[in-house]
């Protein structure tokens, strides 16, 4: 799902991706938001910071995530990816609310991938 960000700078798309595991073990994810220019294709510049990602949750408190900057060089928008630390996290159709401060300014919107 991707959010508007302020002043027509991009957009920040919301995933969820596996991290590495070990056999055995209980599959981590993380939470990862690419902030991408209005082309959808290059990393927004500058890009944002103080970047977190409330999880809502139907049955449970919501949990508050801290994403830091962990680009992948192998992908051209890799540049803009943020990432939380993985965990064992239910996030099968994320929903909740994206904060970055974008200029200076901070923002919050929600973001949902349920259809």
């Amino acid at each position: 799902f991707a959010v508007k960000l302020p002043k027509d700078i991009g957009f920040g798309e919301v995933l969820v991706e596996f991290a590495t595991t070990d056999p055995g073990k209980e599959p981590s994810v993380q939470v990862v938001v690419y902030f991408l220019g209005p082309d959808l294709s290059t990393p927004v510049n500058p890009l944002p910071t103080d970047v977190s990602v409330k999880m809502l949750y139907p049955d449970k408190d919501p949990q508050t995530l801290a994403l830091s900057a962990q680009p992948k060089r192998d992908d051209p928008a890799g540049a803009g990816r943020f990432a939380s630390q993985p965990g064992p996290m239910l996030v099968d159709e994320p929903l909740g609310e994206l904060t970055a401060a974008v200029g200076g300014q901070t923002f919050t919107a929600p973001f949902s991938t349920m259809r």
